[in-house]
């Protein structure tokens, strides 16, 4: 990706999720009804994060303690929405609530994001895992 943006450097995993975190609330949070099930929704998929950070530490890091606490993280957290989900009908309908930024913006935010994230994934030269030479170490 350097190649194509001066002085650009790799964000971590975790940078992302900080990022991202605070994206997705400015964009979708509504701070006038702060018990709306949009509200809940979106610190739901905050929630998600730290599991996927666990199991990306416990992998580059080959701990299976941490690997194994990421995933009962996300397993939790998953059945928390389909808790959510299932209780879905049961609620009653309220006016829809617009986001905090216009269609276009949000249009715009969104390809751009989604561009970037493309040319990075692109432009990256893949490195082996090191759970992958530890697979095949072991197979042998």
């Amino acid at each position: 990706m350097s190649d194509y943006l001066v002085y650009y450097e790799r964000v971590s995993p975790t940078t992302w999720v900080y990022l991202s975190s605070l994206l997705m609330i400015s964009l979708f949070f509504k701070f006038n009804r702060l018990w709306s099930f949009r509200n809940l929704d979106l610190i739901g998929l905050i929630l998600l994060a730290p599991g996927l950070l666990f199991v990306i530490y416990g992998q580059e890091k080959a701990s299976p303690a941490y690997e194994q606490t990421g995933y009962i993280w996300l397993f939790t957290i998953g059945g928390l929405f389909l808790i959510r989900m299932l209780l879905d009908p049961l609620m009653v309908r309220r006016p829809l609530l617009e986001p905090n930024l216009s269609v276009g913006g949000l249009t715009f935010l969104g390809l751009s994001l989604l561009i970037f994230l493309m040319a990075n994934v692109a432009a990256d030269k893949p490195a082996e895992r090191s759970s992958l030479r530890r697979l095949s170490a072991d197979s042998h």
